[in-house]
């Protein structure tokens, strides 16, 4: 064990055997010539923390708290990002104990809060406050240290690297080589992030896949083995679990404090509900046949809604996959059609709130910056109270049967126990695909789950009903599936038009520019 004393005064330690590594602070800062972690930045959290726990007992209003913000809290954290990158985490949870401390006056969270943090960081005459953004100021400070380099100022860091770093040349020599060796690690990058990304989107379109497939299959076995026929109910138990999930990622730190205004919210608990009771009243009401083409109905329904709220354009071979999808499903489901007035309005209500819903789970996480974990844990509770409390007069208008008259046995506990569990990564992995895709190709790609559903119930329960005429309609959807992915990926397969306001700067006649922004796609 060898200790490091600076000053008179011991500062760090290091253990001399291979792989441990050097720890070695001065005035706070770590001594390191790799990228700092979250664990080197623990005494900046400590000394933030340290601060507001002091302050946390007094009565103070927003001004006073915002003025202790901008005064200390800016100051501590000003002189690590004038030395250092600090690391997105590191400056995450900087912001998330400000927030607190800003909305609650102590680090709880800021449930309620009226303005998002980024809102507050703006410039007073842009809506803010005037808080600065600690990201763009480490950024501003790091180009701060490139001009010392470039206007050789008298300081020991910048007489240190131009001695061992530049190695006697100048700022801009040095700058080509490294723009070379840039280029080379950036082509890299651009490759293993396409990777990367064609990974998760592979990963959450197969964690949807299974968890979707698991708990129909669940769900099955327990309303038709064992009579559990409270559809509405059981959902609102779904709902339940994910909300007791969310509330401890909450307090483990995973979800950061977020803010979803009230009236988005109740529009999006609205038509998720009604999605729900409308689905389930359509069944009733409907045969199976015209209850499928209910569902089918969706995807014009959320191309529409895409077309007129993000002005999104569709190649002909898009269009052409997506009609052919519609079909195969169609040919491999869809047997007796009958319709009557009020399932036809059932049916109606219930495509329509679905649509909406799906699509509000793109538009709230795009307008609001929210991950999927941070949009469930608005949204489950409130549906699982609305459910939990509907749910038993809905069912019993359903089925005319008392939920709580069931005969729960042990083995029909379990099977609850398990579809509540899958619902959650089901739940979770519906809000990953949507907001990374769109809910036109969350629904597309999604009747895989049909084809698959469709698959294991001839496999599981029989095979009754499987026939040339079911196995062509698999067939057929998957080969559109496959087409879908293939033209919507392509250069204008589907693309969002935006037409920007002309400039008085401008000096050209033709102010009014087109540009087009492509959707995040399989």
């Amino acid at each position: 064990m060898f200790s490091i004393a600076l000053n008179g005064s011991l500062v760090g330690f290091f253990k001399g055997r291979r792989g441990i590594r050097l720890t070695v602070r001065y005035l706070g800062i770590p001594l390191v010539t790799r990228r700092l972690t979250e664990k080197d930045c623990d005494v900046l959290l400590e000394k933030v923390k340290a601060r507001l726990g002091q302050w946390s007992s007094r009565k103070l209003s927003y001004a006073g708290r915002l003025q202790l913000i901008n005064a200390v809290i800016f100051s501590i954290v000003n002189f690590w990002c004038r030395q250092v990158v600090l690391p997105k985490g590191v400056i995450n949870r900087i912001e998330q104990l400000c927030m607190r401390f800003f909305w609650k006056g102590k680090d709880e969270p800021a449930s309620g809060a009226r303005v998002g943090w980024k809102a507050i960081c703006k410039q007073k005459n842009e809506g803010g406050l005037g808080v600065k953004d600690i990201h763009t100021w480490n950024i501003a400070c790091i180009i701060q240290l490139i001009r010392n380099l470039l206007s050789a100022e008298g300081s020991l860091w910048v007489a240190w690297i131009k001695m061992y770093a530049f190695k006697g040349l100048d700022f801009w020599s040095v700058e080509k080589t490294l723009l070379d060796n840039l280029e080379t690690k950036l082509k890299m990058s651009s490759v293993s992030k396409a990777d990367r990304k064609t990974a998760l989107d592979v990963a959450s379109w197969f964690f949807n896949i299974v968890t979707s497939v698991g708990i129909i299959m669940v769900n099955k076995a327990l309303m038709a083995t064992y009579g559990f026929s409270f559809a509405t109910t059981l959902t609102g138990l779904h709902f339940a679990t994910t909300t007791l999930l969310t509330v401890l990622l909450r307090w483990m730190g995973y979800i950061q404090d977020s803010y979803i205004p009230l009236p988005d919210l109740l529009k999006f608990v609205l038509f998720a509900n009604f999605s729900i009771v409308g689905m389930n009243v359509s069944l009733m009401w409907n045969s199976v046949g015209f209850y499928q083409i209910a569902k089918l109905s969706m995807i014009p329904v959320s191309c529409f809604l895409e077309v007129v709220f993000d002005k999104v354009r569709y190649s002909r071979d898009t269009k052409l996959s997506i009609v052919l999808v519609l079909l195969g499903v169609a040919v491999c489901t869809v047997t007796d059609v009958s319709v009557n007035v009020k399932g036809f309005l059932a049916a109606v209500i219930a495509v329509w709130s679905t649509a909406l819903q799906q699509y509000y789970v793109h538009f709230l996480q795009r307008k609001h910056s929210l991950g999927s974990f941070d949009l469930l844990g608005h949204t489950a509770p409130v549906q699982a109270a609305s459910l939990l409390l509907a749910g038993p007069f809905v069912d019993y208008w359903l089925t005319e049967k008392k939920v709580y008259a069931y005969n729960y046995t042990t083995i029909s506990v379990f099977f609850i126990i398990l579809s509540c569990t899958i619902a959650v990564g089901t739940n979770l992995s519906q809000f990953i695909c949507i907001g990374r895709f769109t809910a036109v190709s969350f629904q597309v790609l999604g009747h895989m789950k049909t084809i698959l559903v469709l698959a294991l119930g001839f496999l599981f329960f029989g095979k009754e009903g499987l026939n040339l005429h079911v196995i062509l309609g698999m067939v057929i959807a998957v080969a559109g599936m496959i087409w879908y992915g293939n033209a919507s990926s392509k250069p204008g397969g589907k693309e969002r038009w935006t037409y920007s306001a002309p400039s008085s700067k401008s000096l050209k006649p033709d102010n009014l520019l087109e540009s087009t922004e492509t959707d995040e796609k399989v």
